[in-house]
């Protein structure tokens, strides 16, 4: 009697072909959608990040910005202000054995009212004998009472002046400048250390948010509102973010009390999201 052989029959392997593929079928589903969640959760996770460096560094440059300084223009996607590198109060009072800050009479000389506040030790601030060289970006600028108004405002020159020296190097207790007529006081005798002008510049064309700064002054912003413009007028600039779909800078100024606030609405966004960014950031009033 012949042994029957071993195997398998042609339904059993069509049944095994079936239930392979209908397990490949709901592995790969399973598979796609963990990888499109990833994918996803990194996306989302990059607009994040990005939104946040927006946001961080932005409002670090407005809570050190010069009073009455922020200006905004090109449809409004640039912003423009004076970035404070230290401050503190000049000597006003009267007794003639005091070095005080003059106004309306040609000064160049002040006794500090206590030491500088960002400044412990050897003082960083760069000096130089030119008149324009803080214009230049070549010194600091000393400036007192910015208003943002005629001969008030620090971006015509009216009043601030090229910082040359202060003495003694470590701890000063006096500030020197080039010469100069400065228009008017400050009701609490503060003066800041102005460094650099910033600005930043949404291209919605180029998806970029750039920030610049380390150029020369200039009276009107029009002469500073492009990429190109600033880097002739020796900016340094950085890119903050390669994802921007639209973007708005917008200003409400303040009063005695408040210094204005500065709002910021841009959306971010890449080839699957899309991330809205909305900030409001609060200036300093005291001029």
């Amino acid at each position: 009697m012949r042994k029957k052989e071993a195997g398998f029959t042609l339904i059993e392997v069509v049944l095994v072909i079936v239930i392979t593929g209908l397990l490949a079928s709901v592995a790969g589903r399973m598979m796609s959608v963990a990888f499109s969640t990833y994918f996803e959760v990194g996306n989302q996770s990059s607009l994040l990040d990005n939104a946040d460096i927006v946001r961080r560094r932005l409002g670090l440059d407005l809570r050190q910005a010069l009073p009455n300084s922020v200006r905004i223009g090109c449809q409004n996607r640039c912003l423009e202000l004076m970035h404070i590198k230290d401050s503190g109060r000049y000597r006003a009072a009267t007794n003639s054995t005091e070095d005080i800050l003059a106004f309306g009479v040609l000064d160049s000389r002040f006794e500090l009212m206590g030491l500088l506040q960002q400044t412990v030790g050897a003082h960083s601030i760069r000096t130089g004998n030119g008149v324009n060289d803080c214009r230049d970006n070549q010194a600091d600028c000393l400036v007192v009472l910015n208003t943002g108004v005629g001969a008030q405002d620090v971006y015509q020159g009216g009043n601030r002046a090229t910082i040359t020296d202060l003495l003694p190097t470590n701890d000063p207790t006096h500030l020197q400048f080039v010469p100069r007529v400065l228009p008017a006081p400050s009701p609490a005798q503060h003066f800041y250390v102005v460094d650099t002008p910033i600005t930043y510049i949404c291209d919605v064309n180029a998806a970029t948010l750039r920030r610049y700064d380390g150029y020369r002054i200039q009276r009107n912003q029009s002469d500073v509102d492009s990429h190109n413009e600033l880097l002739t007028q020796g900016a340094s600039d950085s890119l903050l973010s390669n994802q921007i779909q639209a973007c708005e800078f917008r200003f409400q100024p303040g009063d005695t009390v408040t210094g204005g606030i500065v709002m910021l609405e841009i959306r971010l966004g890449n080839a699957a999201q899309t991330y809205p960014l909305f900030a409001q950031i609060a200036l300093d009033a005291v001029p």
